[in-house]
């Protein structure tokens, strides 16, 4: 096993089995159990997140190798993936294994990190972390990103990635951005985050925005039917390899996936009418995120974006719905994925606050 350096945002460090397609990340009882669930109770969810194949003991400590080569995102992460000790993984589909030059960025759904687990203390200082960033505004945050420098020619990103199963920042030809960056951004600043993101050139680009913003339309259409399920502290993963968007406007190996469901939940209550309702906020953040796009692809002013952007939701109608699930709840436990109505399973506390912080 080596460390996923292909990792832009999460809290968890995700690790990669040799000449694998999938990747390891640790275990969370509540994301086991709704991937679990999901062929039966959620099927039209599929086709928006990775494969999921199980879950998996290994012993981590013997098996870890050390990353290779020095950068600035090795630096950071180093010293949190020395701290890694666990035992007990979840197997899902590498979505950038194959790519050449993997750009990824990594989006924050909702207006803010909700799960009826959190204490008090802790849901003051979950929201006051988001009351900085463009969460409650746009209904979602960049957490994490990393493309192509501006600079790095084609050949040049090909010779740096050739035969080599990891990569790096501005060394290798990459620009990495982690999450504090992200919470730093202004509304004004996202459209200009998503043309950095996307290849320099004009064909290139518009072609990999009508592919997101065919999916994201899709993926809006089936969280709208989708009643009474939360995906707090979500996130939606953008992946596209520029090797073959830049030789042919090809956007062969661009996906888009939901993922993170910790702390997915199925409401009951809290407001009226809740488990009739979608996902408003994270569905806010879908529509504008396709606000930024669309500005992008027929050249919009800040103006015009202004104009489009969706409001999100008063906050207090998801709170008043995470609020009466936690009430129900006798103690912590693990994130659930059903209703609150199965007392007799024990508690189990979700143990995130015990990972190392690789949230970057």
């Amino acid at each position: 096993l080596t460390f996923y350096y292909n990792q832009v945002g999460g809290h968890a460090c995700l690790m990669k089995p040799t000449d694998s397609e999938t990747v390891l990340k640790p275990i969370n009882d509540g994301e086991a159990e709704f991937y679990d669930a999901m062929p039966e109770r959620f099927p039209a969810l599929l086709r928006f997140t990775p494969k999921y194949f199980g879950r998996i003991k290994v012993n981590a400590k013997a098996n870890i190798n050390r990353v290779q080569g020095v950068s600035e995102k090795t630096r950071i992460w180093q010293s949190r993936w020395t701290s890694n000790d666990f035992q007990e993984f979840i197997v899902l589909e590498d979505l950038a294994h194959g790519l050449a030059t993997p750009c990824i960025m990594d989006i924050k759904m909702g207006c803010r990190q909700r799960s009826p687990q959190y204490s008090e203390a802790k849901k003051l200082h979950k929201a006051k972390k988001h009351e900085d960033t463009t969460a409650p505004a746009l209904g979602f945050r960049i957490c994490g990103l990393q493309h192509l420098s501006e600079d790095q020619t084609r050949d040049e990103a090909n010779s740096a990635r050739r035969g080599s199963h990891d990569m790096g920042d501005e060394a290798d030809g990459m620009v990495f951005k982690d999450k504090f960056w992200g919470k730093k951004l202004k509304q004004t600043d996202m459209a200009g985050v998503f043309a950095q993101w996307l290849p320099s050139s004009r064909p290139a680009r518009d072609s990999l925005i009508r592919f997101f913003l065919a999916r994201l339309r899709d993926l809006k259409q089936m969280l709208e039917a989708l009643q009474g399920v939360r995906f707090w502290s979500g996130s939606i993963l953008l992946v596209y390899d520029a090797q073959p968007v830049m030789e042919s406007d090809h956007v062969a190996g661009a996906t888009l996936r939901m993922l993170d469901f910790a702390h997915t939940a199925i409401v009951d209550g809290g407001r009226e009418g809740a488990a009739q309702l979608p996902h408003a906020e994270y569905i806010v953040g879908v529509s504008n995120v396709m606000v930024f796009l669309e500005a992008l692809l027929n050249d919009k002013s800040w103006d015009s974006i202004a104009k489009n952007l969706v409001d999100t939701p008063p906050i207090e109608l998801e709170d008043l719905e995470v609020n009466h699930l936690a009430a129900s709840m006798p103690k912590p436990r693990s994130p659930r994925i059903q209703t609150p109505k199965s007392p007799d399973s024990g508690p189990d506390d979700d143990g995130l606050d015990s990972l190392p912080d690789c949230e970057v």
